[in-house]
């Protein structure tokens, strides 16, 4: 998760609630229900969460009667065209992302 985002604008304004105000984490290459509006608290850890609605919508039961505990594989939909692959971004502060999404 090296290139999780946590948004605080959106075309260089402050985020619509309709879209997440005050902030929202997007987290690239999993499926849309990670990528949280209405952040106001971020708990890290190095497991899982295996709360009601992970266990109840993402889990999937193998041909061998086994469960997966969570499906979370999503081919990519969208890219981020700037910053570049491999540019690095030295000082803090905000940055204008810009990129490229597709359905389908």
């Amino acid at each position: 998760m090296d290139d999780a985002i946590i948004a605080l604008y959106q075309n260089s304004k402050r985020l619509h609630p309709a879209q997440g105000y005050p902030m929202r984490l997007f987290l690239p290459g999993w499926e849309g229900n990670t990528s949280v509006k209405w952040l106001h608290r971020l708990e890290v850890t190095n497991l899982p969460a295996f709360t009601r609605e992970e266990s109840r919508h993402y889990s999937e039961t193998l041909a061998d009667g086994s469960i997966e505990g969570f499906s979370i594989y999503m081919r990519t939909k969208s890219v981020i065209t700037f910053p570049a692959v491999g540019q690095a971004l030295h000082d803090t502060g905000y940055y204008q992302v810009a990129g490229l999404a597709w359905s389908g």
